[in-house]
């Protein structure tokens, strides 16, 4: 179960849809910086009343001993259909980038990692969108626009898989409950009397080392950062009429060890736990904007 709300329809901004992934150019963004004197080096002083020597030409940023930094990039964002997350899978790769002049705007070697560092739980990091950055070069004499910009992100998708493992929270504190996938056990139910607030404090220990998640795991590059999906989607508080309650976590889920602190709304009081084992698959998404003004 999970809420519905009013569409809003499209938005105005520039996107490209692919299967269940969608693809926003969220903006483009250009910095050019000259810095007179070396970093470090002193800046020159003069007395009281006297004007300071000046500078060579401030327009001329090529000559001798000025350094010039710019800035330049795509920001994306790519978003996945509800119940399903995104973990990047390697760098976003720019396939193609022209101006209305014709000028490629690749810049050489594109290979710069965009790699996304989250902190999450137990092997993929996950979420329902991925922010990007896709590098880009500024001609000396750029057009007004960028007339194609094409390229793919390699991802890894999950959903849940069905039949979770439930856990009465009635009696069972100090029992362990498992599936194929993980071993759970409440280690303890709080209530506490000042906020009527309550909190889980859950031990879980996963099986990934054998099958198919271990191959997913042995292709991917060594550079991703192998964590798992959020808690949020693979663990679930329901109460007696089988509403799901929202929860967050209450601590930093050193190790196998998380508390869950509940915070419902019209719920009733928590009565059971799902754990959802999860599945998963590698693919490129790939993504076209055309037509778009160049700052």
């Amino acid at each position: 179960m999970f809420p519905l709300f009013f569409g809003a329809g499209r938005p105005a901004g520039p996107m490209s849809d692919t299967g269940p992934f969608r693809v926003n150019l969220v903006g483009l963004h250009y910095q050019r910086h000259v810095q007179f004197f070396p970093p470090g080096q002193p800046l020159p002083t003069t007395r009281i009343g006297l004007p300071p020597n000046p500078l060579p030409n401030p327009t001329d940023a090529r000559r001798p001993g000025y350094h010039v930094n710019e800035e330049f990039y795509a920001q994306i964002q790519l978003a996945a259909e509800p119940r399903l997350s995104v973990s990047q899978n390697g760098a976003l790769k720019l396939v193609e980038a022209v101006d209305d002049r014709g000028q490629s705007l690749l810049i050489e070697a594109n290979g710069k990692s965009t790699i996304q560092r989250h902190s999450a739980y137990f092997g993929l990091t996950a979420g329902p969108t991925l922010h990007l950055q896709a590098p880009l070069r500024r001609p000396e004499q750029p057009g007004q626009e960028i007339k194609r910009l094409r390229g793919l992100v390699p991802v890894v998708v999950a959903t849940r898989k069905g039949d979770p493992l439930v856990i009465p929270l009635s009696g069972s504190g100090g029992k362990s409950f498992h599936n194929d996938e993980a071993t759970l056990e409440v280690q303890e139910v709080r209530v506490n009397p000042n906020t009527n607030q309550t909190s889980i404090q859950l031990l879980v220990r996963t099986n990934r080392n054998s099958g198919e998640e271990a191959d997913l795991l042995a292709a991917m590059p060594t550079v991703m950062v192998r964590r798992n999906e959020t808690q949020q989607q693979q663990i679930e508080v329901r109460d007696g009429q089988g509403k799901p309650i929202p929860w967050y976590l209450s601590n930093d889920a050193e190790g196998a060890r998380m508390t869950l602190t509940l915070t419902p709304h019209d719920q009733g009081a928590p009565a059971e736990i799902r754990y959802y084992s999860m599945v998963r698959a590698v693919t490129d998404v790939s993504f076209e904007f055309t037509d778009v003004p160049l700052p």
